[in-house]
């Protein structure tokens, strides 16, 4: 689905999903209509990982946004740079910088 289908209540079975992975840019994971259709479609205890986003100030957000409704967990929180991933596009002259993955 794109993003602009995902609708509160509406994607998961009733009682919500187990885990939610979002590989999103953050632009749109923090806007308004986004976090209700994560929120609302995630069961209690479910999990949520989010990734594709940066180090800092996108975390900051992220947290931020979702805060209300997830309890972080900090020891799943990674950080991974392409240049420590063997075969990843930075060893072909692309500067594809650092990545954060958010668990919760």
């Amino acid at each position: 689905l794109h993003t602009r289908e995902v609708l509160p209540f509406e994607v998961g079975p009733p009682g919500g999903v187990d885990i939610c992975v979002a590989n999103i840019l953050v632009g749109q994971l923090v806007r308004p209509s986004m976090v209700a259709a994560i929120v609302t479609n995630l069961r209690v205890e479910g999990k949520l990982c989010l990734s594709g986003i940066r180090p800092g100030g996108e975390v900051d957000s992220l947290k931020e946004a979702y805060g209300e409704w997830i309890e972080w967990v900090d020891e799943d929180y990674g950080e991974l740079a392409a240049e420590d991933t063997e075969g990843a596009m930075e060893s072909f002259g692309f500067d594809v910088g650092v990545w954060a993955r958010l668990v919760g």
